[in-house]
C-alpha cells in the first residue's frame, strides 16, 4: 500500500500553523490549482509521468499521490496546506527539471 496523507506526522502545533495558512488563501482556489497538478501529471496512462526525467518522477510521485487522494477524501483545509507542502519539499531540488506548466503550477502552490 502506498503511504497516503494519513501517513504525514503532523501534531497540533503544526495543524494550526497549517491551519493559520489556509485561513490566508482562498482555498478553493488552492484546491483548484492543486487539482490542476494532480490532473496533469498522475493521467490515467501515467504518459506525462513517464516523461519527467527520473530524478523528478521518484521525487514526486508519492507525494502527487498524496496530494490526489486527500483531495478526493475531502479533507480538511490545514492538511491540504502539509501536503502541498510535502508535494514542494519532495521538488525543491529538480524543480528545475520539471516541464513549464508543472513548475508553475507547483511554484503558485501556497
Amino acid at each position: 500500500m502506498p503511504p497516503s496523507y494519513n501517513s504525514l506526522s503532523l501534531g497540533p502545533s503544526d495543524l494550526e500553523t497549517y491551519a493559520a495558512e489556509a485561513a490566508r488563501h482562498d482555498m478553493d482556489a488552492v484546491r483548484g490549482a492543486a487539482t490542476a497538478l494532480v490532473d496533469l501529471v498522475l493521467t490515467d496512462d501515467y504518459a506525462y509521468m513517464d516523461a519527467l526525467p527520473i530524478a523528478v518522477q521518484t521525487s514526486v510521485l508519492t507525494p502527487l499521490g498524496m496530494l490526489s487522494d486527500a483531495l478526493d477524501d475531502r479533507v480538511d483545509d490545514p492538511i491540504i496546506i502539509a501536503v502541498i507542502r510535502s508535494v514542494k519539499g519532495s521538488v525543491r531540488g529538480v524543480l528545475a527539471q520539471c516541464p513549464p506548466e508543472m513548475r508553475e503550477l507547483i511554484e503558485n502552490l501556497p
